[in-house]
């Protein structure tokens, strides 16, 4: 720390952690399943040891917080599953969680071209949402385009529909109302992947993009700084050798699309170039 002085931090805790999980078969290949959970979130050390570090790659001072507290998380979740054929699937999830104490990056202090990082618990947050699952074989192509390969293609993904409100009263420019640090409103993930048994080549092809989020909360006087969606994709390729042997050749992030950090300054819930 700053000084001699042992820094000691309690977290002596004795968390009851219950779940019930239930299924229900509607039929041979469909369930219908519920779920509720008590889960806890504790602080990392980097967060509660109460001395700085540099962030060369962001310019960015580091300070842990000392007096952080756990956070507690209500888990509920209602799903209905589907499973066409061996290996598909289609589901669609409802999920609700509450956070009680949970713990974000906040912006302290900014000076020139610097700014000054330590973590607090916000009061209280929650998200709720739709989620969209899906993995199925492209066989039923072949007889509209007569092409035996189909078979061999899996068009599988995920996509996610979530709202999330933080209870904070000293939060941006007094409101005690926005979305939590680090969550996005959607999330997709997508992929092609294609597989031939005889010859061992294969290939995925994956696609990801996230909604804008919060990557600092910011204070009465400082802006949040928001990250803006990019779209990732990735490729890998694949080819077995003397049968128990695989070489694979991949490239990442094909887009090449920039990282944009910004500060939303004319509030329209978008990056623009020419005053963020």
């Amino acid at each position: 720390g700053y000084s001699n002085d042992t820094i000691n931090v309690a977290t002596n805790y004795l968390d009851v952690l219950p779940s019930i999980n239930a299924n229900y078969s509607l039929s041979e290949k469909s369930n219908l399943r519920f779920a509720v959970s008590k889960t806890v979130a504790r602080p990392e050390f980097r967060e509660l040891a109460p001395f700085g570090f540099y962030d060369f790659s962001t310019a960015t001072s580091v300070e842990g917080n000392d007096s952080l507290q756990r956070t507690e998380i209500y888990n509920y979740d209602i799903r209905i599953e589907t499973f066409p054929d061996n290996g598909q699937i289609l589901s669609a999830s409802i999920f609700y969680k509450k956070f009680k104490n949970p713990i974000e990056p906040v912006v302290e202090s900014s000076g020139a071209g610097s700014r000054r990082i330590s973590f607090q618990n916000a009061s209280g947050s929650y998200v709720y949402g739709l989620e969209f699952e899906w993995r199925k074989k492209l066989s039923m192509l072949e007889k509209i385009l007569d092409w035996k390969q189909w078979s061999n293609f899996s068009l599988y993904g995920n996509v996610a529909l979530m709202k999330s409100r933080v209870d904070k009263s000293d939060d941006l420019r007094a409101s005690s109302d926005r979305p939590m640090q680090g969550q996005s409103p959607y999330l997709v993930n997508a992929g092609l992947m294609y597989t031939e048994g005889k010859s061992g080549f294969g290939f995925n092809l994956v696609y990801n993009r996230i909604g804008k989020r919060i990557y600092q909360v910011g204070n009465s006087g400082y802006l949040s700084i928001e990250e803006s969606p990019r779209n990732l994709l990735d490729l890998q390729l694949s080819k077995r050798v003397f049968e128990k042997a695989e070489i694979k050749f991949t490239v990442s992030d094909v887009f090449n699309e920039p990282g944009i950090f910004y500060q939303d300054q004319n509030q329209n819930g978008r990056y623009a170039a020419d005053i963020d």
